[in-house]
Formats: C-alpha cells, sequence, structure tokens
C-alpha cells in the first residue's frame, strides 16, 4: 500500500516544486519496530499498525484517511469505507491527523471494529470464510476535506479495479503498494504458548526439577525437545508463538508453577500446550489432559485434533483425553486451570524410561512437531 503510481517519489522530488500548491506524496501501512516505521503488506485483525502519510507544503494540516475493503467483505459493498476502525485519538471513528514539521501524518490504529470480542471475532469470521482467507484493502487519503481553498495533488496508486466505480476521485487518492498490490487484512492469529514441562530451579532454595528420569536421560530434555519442534513448525505457518522457558531457567516463584501460566497470562495466549513424558516404560503411549475450568469445550477440540495427527507417529489410545476437574493429585496440571486463555492441554509424550520412545522423539521431532501443528490449524478451521 505505499504507492507512487506515475512518477516515483524521488523523480517528483527532484522536481522545482510550485510552493503555491500542496503534494501528498505517499502513503502507506506500517508497524514502529527498533525506533522506526517499517512498511508492511499485511497485517492482522486486533494488530495495531501505523498509516503513515508524506506530504509537501500541508505542515500544520489536517488529513483524513481510511481504509477501502475492496471486496466488501465487511459491509457487503464493493470499495466501501472500513469507517469502524480504533484511533488512538479520535473517538468518532474518523482517522484524523495533523502534518507534522517533517511532512507526515502519523495515525496509531487498532485494526478492530470495536473493543467488543464478539464484533472482533465477526470480522475474523467473515475473513476467514473467504476464499484465501484475507481481504484486500487500499488507503484512502483525504486532505482536502478539512483544507478547502487549498489546491492539493495526490500521486497516489489507482487500483484498476476502481475504474467503474462512480466515487473516483481524479486526484487519484486511491494508494496502492507500489507494485499495484493490495494490503491484506487477515483473520487474527492466535498466540500460542508452548510449556516445556520441567527443566526450572530455585537456586536460592536449592531446588531442581529434572521431571522424570531413566538413567541420564530426564523428561526435561525431551519436553524442550517437542516443543522447539512444535514451535518452529508453527511459526513456518506465522503464528505468534511463546515458550515458557528455551533452557533450563533459574526462577524465583511465587509458587513450583505459578510462573508458567503467570507467563502464558502476559503474553495474553489463547491456547496454552504443555509437553510432557511419563515416568515408566510405556513406550510411546501419547496421553492428553484438557482443560477443565471454564473452557471444556475448545481445550476438548483442541486435544482431539492433535492426538488424530500424532496417530501416524505416536501410540494413542481411544478414550485417553482425561478432563481436568479442580486440581487434583497431578499438581502440574494446575498449570491448565489458571490458563485465562481459550484453549489449554497437557500432553504426555509416553515412557521416559523406554529406549524406543527416546528414539521415536530424537528421530521423529519434526514429524511431531508438524503434526501438533496440523491439529492446531484442523482445531482453528473448524471453530470458525
Amino acid at each position: 500500500m505505499v504507492g507512487v503510481s506515475f512518477e516515483t517519489w524521488s523523480e517528483i522530488k527532484r522536481k522545482p516544486m510550485n510552493m503555491g500548491n500542496a503534494m501528498v506524496l505517499n502513503a502507506y501501512v506500517a508497524k514502529f519496530e527498533d525506533n522506526k516505521y517499517v512498511h508492511i503488506n499485511s497485517a492482522s485483525v486486533g494488530d495495531t499498525v501505523y498509516i503513515i502519510v508524506e506530504t509537501i507544503g500541508l505542515t500544520g494540516k489536517k488529513i483524513e484517511v481510511n481504509l477501502l475493503d475492496r471486496d466488501g467483505i465487511l459491509d457487503g459493498k464493493n470499495f466501501s469505507v472500513v469507517d469502524l476502525l480504533q484511533d488512538d485519538k479520535d473517538t468518532q471513528g474518523l482517522l484524523t491527523a495533523i502534518v507534522d514539521k517533517q511532512g507526515k501524518a502519523i495515525y496509531k490504529v487498532k485494526l478492530q471494529p470495536s473493543s467488543d470480542k464478539k464484533d472482533i471475532e465477526n470480522w475474523g469470521n467473515k475473513i476467514n470464510k473467504t476464499k484465501d482467507k484475507k481481504i484486500y484493502t487500499c488507503l484512502l487519503v483525504d486532505a482536502d476535506k478539512h483544507n478547502p481553498g487549498v489546491n492539493i495533488t495526490y500521486t497516489g496508486r489507482n487500483a484498476k479495479d476502481h475504474e467503474n466505480d462512480s466515487r473516483k476521485s481524479s486526484k487519484t487518492n486511491y494508494w496502492l503498494d507500489e507494485n499495484g498490490k493490495w494490503f491484506e487484512l487477515k483473520k487474527k492469529t492466535p498466540v500460542i504458548v508452548i510449556d516445556p514441562g520441567h527443566g526450572d530451579n530455585n537456586s536460592k532454595n536449592s531446588v531442581y526439577d529434572p521431571g522424570a528420569g531413566s538413567g541420564k536421560e530426564y523428561e526435561k530434555d525431551y519436553a524442550l525437545i517437542i516443543s522447539k519442534a512444535i514451535k518452529n513448525e508453527l511459526e513456518k505457518e506465522h503464528f505468534t508463538v511463546y515458550m515458557t522457558r528455551e533452557a533450563d531457567i533459574n526462577v524465583d516463584p511465587k509458587g513450583p508453577l505459578n510462573w508458567r501460566y503467570e507467563f502464558a497470562n502476559k503474553k495474553k495466549g489463547d491456547i496454552f500446550i504443555s509437553v510432557h513424558l511419563n515416568s515408566g516404560t510405556d513406550n510411546n503411549v501419547f496421553s492428553v489432559y484438557q482443560q477443565g475450568k471454564g473452557n471444556e469445550t475448545q481445550s476438548k477440540n483442541l486435544a482431539k485434533e492433535i492426538m488424530e495427527k500424532l496417530r501416524p507417529i505416536v501410540t494413542v489410545p481411544d478414550n485417553n483425553i482425561r478432563q481436568v476437574k479442580g486440581y487434583t493429585r497431578f499438581s502440574t496440571l494446575s498449570v491448565l486451570n489458571n490458563f485465562k486463555g481459550e484453549a489449554g492441554i497437557l500432553m504426555e509424550f509416553g515412557g521416559i524410561d523406554s529406549s524406543a520412545n527416546q528414539q521415536n522423539i530424537k528421530g521423529n521431532k519434526d514429524k511431531i512437531g508438524k503434526a501438533v501443528k496440523d491439529g492446531v490449524i484442523t482445531y482453528l478451521e473448524k471453530k470458525v
């Protein structure tokens, strides 16, 4: 959506300017990273982005911007104004800003209709029902509305699709990417927190938690192997993924497990996956516990989809999803019932004492990671 159509911005700047005129040179969507604005081509519902409009001769002037929905996915009208975006400055849905001394008008915008979760989910569901699960938008820049009498030239790039749109402006104030591409709005992808079991210690109290063990083989290490593989696969699909630990770590917790679910809740996780192994030699028999405090249905559905995808790799008995109600004798399961997100599960990848299971995990970690990722994706697709 960064576009200059008929001439490049550098070419325009080299030309002598008529100082009696004003120009809107460029408009694009960006994220703020490393103390600078970085152009982006897509974002998700709920994301906070910045719309940047670059101008000449308009310092101190007010400019209005908005997104145009090409196919009318959100309200049924082609090239409709997406006028429900939340601006950090305006409360009436109008995206306006004053051009600064550098010639830029900057808008901090939340790509959502309101703060209501149902409204946000409604947008996401509409997007997810499209063929490629995204909608196409461009920027509409209006500097004339708030500055009557000022002669303003726009150098934006119109979409060819706008040729039959009666509202098309001859001033070319519809902005596309410089290559004629649309800015893509996608459904919000969930934040996923993976919790490799054990591997934490408290040096103040000399407490160390390796989990179940067999000789020099410990649950903490295999849980980390599996968790890293899952994270790697999920990130290939552009999910936001956090891990409670990526190595053995020293923590000073309020309790032996609190730091895990507190981390997940602080990251505003939607899905929580805790990875463990059993003690004993039950080979590679897989089992899963689901959250049982408030999110039973979603957690069970997540567990079922992941189980099905894992069947070719590990032994998955029937009817082995166990619902956690309250605090059972398995104290580790409190991580599920204190997680505040959408769905939480705890998976047990067989017995640590089985050498066959150890080799299966090491040799098939990538397949395991992909299976879990596929299960998550199937769960999300069916949830729509």
